[in-house]
């Protein structure tokens, strides 16, 4: 599946795809070169996702979470970006 996300009217013109984990029990992210993936630390801060060309984020989602009894961690994340035509993500 790949979702497409629209680039919000705004006055910053950011594009914010908001926090989430995703429900699935991988999720499989491909990084254009401008990026703007954020992942939440343990220690609740934000990191930032360096996009390295020619590879994939791999994910782990909410589903795999439980079936590890929590031994692996859904990513707790949000994408931010300035003045994007779209994110893709499948």
């Amino acid at each position: 599946m790949v979702v497409e996300f629209a680039k919000k009217q705004c006055n910053e013109k950011i594009v914010d795809i908001g926090i989430h984990s995703d429900p699935q029990t991988l999720t499989i992210l491909h990084q254009d070169q401008i990026g703007g993936l954020q992942v939440l630390k343990d220690d609740k801060q934000w990191i930032g996702v360096r996009p390295l060309p020619n590879s994939f984020v791999i994910n782990i989602g909410d589903t795999l979470e439980d079936w590890t009894n929590g031994r692996l961690k859904s990513a707790i994340r949000r994408g931010k970006a300035v003045a994007l035509n779209k994110f893709l993500y499948f």
